[in-house]
């Protein structure tokens, strides 16, 4: 076994054992630096809660970083986005003449105290010297890539929209990465001034192989290939499931547990830990019509039988699964019968739509 725990069950870093995505991650990096035919770039990382979306833009972020003329700047979706961005940016410029002498700098804003400062400016005013920033950083023949976390229909999503078109026509060098929820996509493909996202590419993180995660808890835990492969079915391919199970694992061997006693363990806190850490944060996201369709799903998945339970019409029911399936809650198997794509789902369903007294 690993002298030291290589699994991590929080979200957003990058893991030390990250499965299947290594080479998307390189490709998409690529594609961002390609500045000469493309000034601007942008992708939109998509995924349900859990699959892996914030750690693939991390990903992408490294990979960029290790470009010499790349800058890469991390971001969350905040009320105060532009004066974060001319924060994280601003001091780039000291570093400017390392990178090109015949850059001049003459701004005045470069002593500005940001700890005393940094409140009294108007977003106009963050939006204008970002632009003069980056106008700078191309004549030193640098390029930024802003990576930003959890992206939705927001009013600063929606100016940061409108100031990359604006970069785009004065062809700076500049990428956005994204990562958000499917439903956010929807939204924000359906806002007329977010023409950059249509444009963008996509990226949706799908489940991992059984098979990848089975040889990586091989690795770390030498153990059989029927147990691996145990506990690769647990997982149903979900990234946060992995990692969990890994985490939980690894703690009950150290201990000098045996396999079977830590399986055990691990099985019961795996469940506590996925409805109390992931499920219950996607069941936030849940209208009380989608629950009606998850519980009578998990009761008998039968799409025949979910619309006679729920009284409604075929139609109506079908605008639900479809958005359910858009969502990566579930899938369909064969025709008329569906399943839930994520582990132990059915059985949090129950239970939280008891909690609810829906029932």
């Amino acid at each position: 076994m690993y002298s030291e725990n290589p699994f991590d069950a929080e979200f957003g870093g990058i893991p030390e054992l990250y499965l299947d995505f290594n080479n998307d991650a390189v490709k998409y990096a690529k594609r961002a630096h390609r500045y000469k035919k493309h000034p601007t770039y942008s992708l939109f990382i998509t995924g349900v809660r859990g699959s892996g979306k914030t750690v693939f833009m991390n990903k992408v972020g490294k990979e960029l970083n290790k470009y010499d003329d790349t800058i890469v700047v991390t971001l969350h979706n905040t009320e105060d986005l532009f004066r974060i961005m001319y924060i994280k940016l601003a001091p780039m410029l000291n570093k400017l003449k390392k990178w090109s002498s015949s850059v001049s700098i003459s701004l005045p804003f470069v002593s500005i105290n940001f700890a005393e400062a940094n409140e009294k400016h108007d977003e106009i005013y963050y939006k204008t010297e970002i632009t003069k920033i980056l106008k700078l950083l191309k004549q030193a023949n640098m390029r930024v890539a802003f990576c930003i976390d959890e992206v939705s229909n927001t009013p600063a999503i929606q100016k940061l929209a409108e100031e990359f078109n604006n970069w785009s026509l004065s062809e700076l060098q500049v990428s956005v990465i994204m990562n958000g929820l499917l439903k956010e996509v929807a939204e924000l493909s359906s806002s007329h001034n977010l023409t950059f996202l249509v444009r963008a590419d996509r990226f949706h993180v799908n489940k991992l192989q059984k098979l990848s995660i089975a040889q990586a808890y091989i690795k770390v835990f030498d153990i059989t290939s029927d147990q691996a492969e145990e506990m690769a079915e647990m997982t149903q391919g979900y990234a946060y499931a992995f990692q969990l199970i890994g985490d939980l694992m690894y703690e009950e061997l150290s201990t000098g547990k045996n396999f079977e006693d830590s399986w055990n363990y691990t099985k019961l806190a795996f469940k506590d830990t996925l409805f109390n850490q992931a499920y219950d944060v996607i069941s936030h996201e849940l209208t009380e019509i989608d629950f009606q369709f998850l519980y009578e799903m998990s009761k008998n998945n039968n799409i025949s039988a979910i619309i006679e339970k729920m009284g409604k019409s075929k139609q109506y029911v079908n605008i639900y699964r479809t958005k359910l399936i858009k969502y990566d809650l579930i899938k369909t198997i064969i025709r008329g019968k569906l399943g839930f794509t994520l582990p132990l789902f059915r059985e949090f369903i129950q239970a939280k739509y008891d909690e609810l007294n829906w029932g």
